[in-house]
């Protein structure tokens, strides 16, 4: 009886490490890098996977809506984000963006900064 009630009290604790573990995955900023190349906004996946974005993203701190023609960024590929203003980009520090799960549903935003 000792051991199944040892059991019972280390099923919630494993549970909890699970979801602690699962929110710091999931909140981990992605293997994206924001910079610009001939007056243009550019993001590209430095990581082993492909990464899906969804198509609207905001430059900080003007809060400039910009868009992304393409939202499947593969490994290594540098993708070109539409609509940034040539004379304000330079002064924009960080991008806001929202990362796609593999079936669409929308993930938390996440916010990196803009290498210039």
């Amino acid at each position: 009886m000792t051991r199944t009630i040892k059991a019972l009290c280390l099923v919630p604790s494993a549970l909890l490490l699970c979801s602690l573990f699962s929110q710091a995955v999931q909140s981990a900023p992605l293997p994206l890098v924001w910079g610009i190349k001939d007056q243009r906004l550019t993001v590209t996946n430095t990581g082993m996977e492909p990464i899906q974005l969804d198509k609207d993203i905001k430059l900080l701190p003007d809060d400039s809506p910009v868009m992304l023609n393409e939202t499947t960024v593969l490994p290594g590929q540098t993708v070109i984000v539409y609509g940034a203003c040539p004379h304000h980009l330079p002064l924009q520090k960080e991008v806001v963006f929202t990362p796609v799960t593999a079936d669409g549903q929308p993930q938390d935003a996440q916010t990196l900064p803009l290498n210039h």
